[in-house]
């Protein structure tokens, strides 16, 4: 009896802690994926706890200070949580023969086969000049695509290839090992229904599907059809400039961010930091981002209302955006 009450007591102790992480906002001190003191990033370790895929979106391709956290973020999760797989939202078929074809240098060959916005700029050169040096060594980081090819009007299809794909890395490819899924913010909704809710016209939006049984986002289906519970990390800007239509070209003109002034992006400025993360997961009942609360979940063109923890597990932060700095060809 003792051993089973102080087992309850356990339980209960460590379900308030997580209560207690959950829905405070945590200041991140830089973004300069070149810092290693890594403090500042425990909070978003902790709420990541074991899982074994984390998932880190992107409201646009052309978010160039998004990139410079996600490459620090990469780095962290390597060192400190034993993460060993990055996968790219791109297709799996033509990275497979990149690197089938590499002959000495597995990570300037996968390199060729990455979206420029993401392989030739200055935002992610630390990122891959790491992944080279890593690779050199005995605990390499292994760098996937998890696409199909389809075009981008069969979105909704896509998302299922997608979710297929990761879930065949982690339960097959690499049964031991865990993943960082590296992806734009339209994938990774946890529940579309949900965030559609006070948006009618989401769907047709997200994908041309005309109704909420066309379409369903890449996490939704890792979850339901795998039962894999990722953690889903978005990363949010209030103002600043990004490059549009990166995937045309990462010299395009930056365009200005507006944020409706009543949304989340404005609730975290208050608190006074540059960058910050807030946990989502385990959110108390009582918290007020358990109700219906308005931000841009991606592309940067207009506020959504939605009860986010329902949506993603974490949010950061970042107060001003920079646009993409293109490398010379």
């Amino acid at each position: 009896m003792r051993y089973y009450f102080l087992s309850a007591l356990l339980l209960l102790q460590v379900l308030t802690l997580q209560a207690q992480r959950a829905g405070k906002i945590h200041s991140i001190r830089t973004i300069n994926p070149d810092d290693k003191n890594y403090a500042d990033l425990e909070p978003i370790g902790k709420a990541i706890g074991k899982s074994r895929v984390v998932v880190l979106g992107e409201q646009d391709h052309g978010d160039g200070s998004t990139l410079l956290a996600k490459s620090r973020l990469v780095k962290y999760l390597y060192e400190k949580k034993g993460f060993t797989v990055l996968a790219f939202e791109l297709n799996k078929l033509t990275l497979d023969s990149l690197q089938k074809n590499a002959t000495h240098n597995y990570v300037a060959q996968t390199r060729l086969g990455i979206h420029k916005f993401w392989s030739r700029t200055a935002e992610t050169s630390s990122l891959w000049n790491y992944l080279d040096s890593v690779h050199a060594s005995p605990r390499k980081i292994f760098i996937e695509g998890f696409t199909g090819r389809l075009p981008h009007q069969l979105r909704s299809y896509g998302d299922k290839i997608m979710a297929d794909n990761i879930a065949w890395l982690l339960k097959t490819k690499y049964p031991n090992q865990k993943i960082i899924v590296w992806t734009a913010s339209l994938h990774i909704t946890k529940n579309m229904q949900a965030l559609a809710e006070h948006s009618p016209d989401l769907y047709k939006y997200v994908s041309g599907a005309a109704d909420k049984d066309s379409v369903d986002a890449m996490v939704e289906i890792l979850q339901r059809r795998h039962g894999i519970d990722p953690f889903v990390l978005n990363i949010v800007a209030l103002s600043g400039t990004y490059t549009p239509t990166a995937w045309v070209s990462t010299a395009n003109a930056p365009r200005q961010i507006t944020i409706d002034s009543t949304g989340v992006e404005f609730h975290m400025l208050q608190q006074g930091h540059t960058y910050s993360f807030i946990q989502l997961r385990n959110l108390p009942a009582a918290h007020w981002l358990n109700k219906p609360a308005t931000m841009v979940p991606y592309l940067h063109s207009r506020s959504r209302k939605a009860k986010w923890p329902e949506i993603w597990d974490g949010i950061f932060f970042i107060k001003d955006m920079k646009p993409l700095t293109p490398l010379a060809e």
